[in-house]
């Protein structure tokens, strides 16, 4: 985060699962540069499930924002994905997993890193 960033983005690769960290605050002016770090990191790696891991993250979405952002992954990230995040978001992560999955975005919203890792090696999708 040296580089003038208030985040940190990680990734690594779990027995087929593209896990991914992000931590820290990412400002209403840096939600898009964000995204496109994200994206161009994930397009790198061409994954076929991901785990996002949100839980450290201080960021506001809108739900307008989150409907815009989901309708604009590009085809090759249109990939089964788990998001882990805390309780206290569970209503706005609801809606963003209804809005991926009206996508076709096979997507489904975790407080628990183990259930998250077990849906994405599992063939359901619900």
């Amino acid at each position: 985060m040296g580089d003038g960033k208030k985040y940190n983005v990680s990734i690594s690769e779990n027995e087929g699962i593209v896990e991914l960290v992000i931590t820290g605050e990412v400002p209403d002016d840096l939600v898009g540069d964000m995204e496109r770090e994200v994206q161009d990191m994930l397009q790198a790696i061409k994954p076929k499930k991901v785990l996002a891991d949100v839980r450290s993250l201080k960021i506001h979405l809108s739900v307008t924002h989150t409907y815009i952002r989901v309708r604009n992954v590009p085809p090759p990230l249109r990939v089964k994905t788990a998001v882990l995040d805390i309780p206290e978001h569970a209503e706005f992560q609801q809606y963003h997993e209804n809005t991926a999955n009206n996508a076709g975005i096979p997507m489904k919203a975790f407080t628990d890193i183990e259930k998250a890792r077990a849906w994405l090696k599992s063939d359901r999708n619900d």
